[in-house]
């Protein structure tokens, strides 16, 4: 967020305002908010200070905050479309549902039919595209299983931003790709991986039987490439587990 696409620095604020958007890039979060906040005291009517700080109250999902300073940035411009998207779910968050179908109405998705999307996640130095369904204004659902150490689950719900970062095309549809804000809700499932660096068929239907027997749901098998004539293929196996086994569980899914 730059001040550029508001207005210039103001002289009387330029010294704070470097300082603070230098700690804010060191992630000296106490020192970036207190200067933010100063900022708007000499000069509350200028916008980029508070986009700011719902940025860096986002990141540490601090809802009241997000809320209080969108609803601010709203009453100098009432424009500011992703202002208005953060606001709708910083309601939801904070119980001001009153306030949240005020905005989703605004938005035309109280009524929107469920939508396939992609969704963009990055760990470990990694970068995945995963799917989700639409389940409400703002929110979808996970549908497929994301890498164990991403920290996301089969069937989390997620929040994510207003404004699409690409396409992926499947079967000439374009589907759109976002980035996720927050996570909304948590999957009952946990999910784990497992190789196998040798498998014959003997070993997966012992496995299997092993996983079923645990209330472990298998979930996907993927091989790596193989070389020669025909070695026994290491298999990656991911699957999930109830957080409480009583529960009827889902059915593996099919890939």
């Amino acid at each position: 967020m730059s001040a550029s696409a508001h207005e210039m620095v103001p002289n009387n604020v330029l010294p704070w305002w470097e300082s603070a958007c230098q700690y804010d890039h060191n992630e000296d979060i106490y020192h970036a908010v207190k200067l933010f906040r100063r900022i708007i005291k000499e000069n509350p009517a200028w916008i980029p200070p508070y986009l700011r700080l719902i940025n860096i109250y986002l990141r540490r999902s601090e809802w009241k905050q997000v809320y209080a300073f969108s609803k601010r940035v709203l009453s100098l411009d009432a424009t500011l479309k992703d202002i208005w998207w953060y606001l709708g779910i910083s309601a939801e968050k904070t119980g001001k549902s009153t306030v949240a179908k005020r905005v989703w109405t605004k938005f035309g998705l109280l009524e929107k039919t469920k939508e396939l999307i992609c969704l963009s996640i990055k760990y470990d130095s990694r970068a995945e595209l995963i799917w989700a369904l639409t389940c409400g204004p703002a929110k979808a659902q996970i549908i497929n299983i994301p890498y164990p150490t991403s920290r996301l689950c089969h069937q989390d719900i997620v929040y994510y931003h207003r404004t699409s970062t690409d396409y992926q095309v499947v079967g000439k549809i374009k589907h759109p790709i976002y980035t996720i804000l927050s996570k909304q809700k948590t999957s009952y499932f946990n999910t784990y991986s497992c190789m196998l660096r040798e498998t014959e068929e003997k070993d997966l239907k012992k496995l299997f039987f092993l996983l079923v027997f645990t209330h472990f749901i298998p979930l996907l098998l993927t091989s790596t490439p193989s070389t020669g004539r025909r070695p026994l293929q290491p298999l990656q196996l991911y699957f999930h587990y109830p957080l409480n086994p009583k529960k009827p569980s889902s059915k593996p899914l099919n890939h």
